[in-house]
């Protein structure tokens, strides 16, 4: 990944400079929040359901809209990207983390606590009890080759598969996106470092999970050479 913004630099304009810092403080804040609150519910122990219920779950799904914000903040760079609109005027407008966090609206945290519902009774739930108490999980992965395109993480690698997780509606509109989206990041594992077997796709709004392994889908590509073989061109070709 790209190195972080820093929102400390002094600028010229000092209501651009008051939101940068107003930002930053509320981003250290949110991240004790989280820390304290995934303490007490435990969402990572395998003996605790996907679903917490309840309040936590509120509580936790609030705190992960919030954590989008600055995730885009750390992708582009600039508060003042157009995609961090909604950030910027959260943390323009609030006194505090509790007065930012009422900006999120109630009905994207209901939406987040319904598809964690329905993936408590999906594949996806029984691929977390296969991983469980293992080093088999790796949330957010990068590559041997991420930088040679500006930065780039995966999802998700649970034991030997590689997993990405969309929430479109319609899964048909944008299959082929997704299929591009791995097919880089199997290429970008220039030393094969994870051992990836298979790749796969869950879609959230229908809890359904489906995956390939590397050959079939390399065929079904229409690419006769093996996996190998394109890693080292896509390494030539982007390191040249």
């Amino acid at each position: 990944m790209p190195s972080p913004p820093s929102l400390l630099t002094p600028g010229d304009d000092p209501a651009s400079d008051l939101i940068c810092r107003r930002t930053a403080d509320l981003g250290l804040e949110l991240t004790s929040r989280f820390q304290t609150l995934i303490t007490q519910v435990a969402p990572f122990d395998p003996a605790n359901p996907i679903s917490l219920g309840g309040q936590p779950e509120r509580d936790l799904c609030t705190l992960c809209y919030a954590g989008a914000w600055f995730d885009g903040l750390y992708r582009t760079g600039d508060i003042h990207h157009e995609r961090n609109q909604e950030l910027r005027y959260a943390a323009s407008t609030s006194d505090d983390l509790d007065d930012m966090l009422t900006a999120i609206p109630p009905i994207a945290i209901t939406n987040m606590a319904l598809l964690i519902h329905r993936a408590s009774n999906s594949d996806l739930a029984n691929l977390r009890q296969h991983t469980a108490g293992t080093r088999l999980c790796i949330p957010g992965p990068c590559f041997a080759g991420s930088f040679d395109v500006g930065g780039a993480d995966a999802d998700l690698i649970a034991d030997d598969l590689l997993l990405e997780s969309k929430a479109h509606a319609n899964p048909a509109a944008t299959a082929c996106d997704t299929l591009r989206q791995l097919l880089g990041y199997l290429l970008l594992d220039y030393d094969d470092s994870y051992q990836i077997a298979q790749v796969g796709i869950y879609y959230g709004r229908h809890a359904h999970l489906i995956h390939w392994a590397i050959p079939d889908l390399l065929r079904a590509t229409g690419c006769s050479q093996g996996i190998i073989d394109l890693r080292l061109r896509c390494a030539k070709a982007l390191q040249e």
